[in-house]
């Protein structure tokens, strides 16, 4: 068996959040998980009560990035990417921005427009 445990994109905070949801399926093998890149910044887990919740959350989200919200210092658009498992997940998101007229683009999926 070749364990493949070696990220050479993620940071490390990203890798301890993986790895812990990870444990808790029993049925998969171990294996630890490491990166040579810094730590990064910590993951934050937040829950949705729909699909549009999500979407109206991340866009906000996304608003907030580009003002400089927290950090102080303003997000372009092309610094932010959205990760899904199923284009159909897309097609909140898509609403959303086209709502708030935020650009976007859809890399490995169909486009609404």
């Amino acid at each position: 068996m070749i364990r493949l445990e070696r990220n050479y994109r993620s940071t490390g905070h990203i890798l301890a959040t993986a790895a812990h949801l990870i444990a808790h399926n029993e049925g998969r093998l171990g294996k630890t998980l490491r990166t040579d890149d810094e730590l990064g910044e910590k993951v934050t887990v937040t829950g949705a009560w729909d699909s549009e919740e999500e979407a109206r959350a991340i866009g906000e989200e996304i608003e907030e990035l580009q003002r400089g919200g927290r950090s102080g210092a303003p997000h372009a658009l092309n610094q932010i990417a959205i990760l899904v498992r199923a284009s159909f997940q897309m097609r909140e998101f898509e609403d959303r921005f086209i709502t708030l007229g935020l650009p976007y683009r859809v890399i490995g999926g169909p486009a609404l427009l």
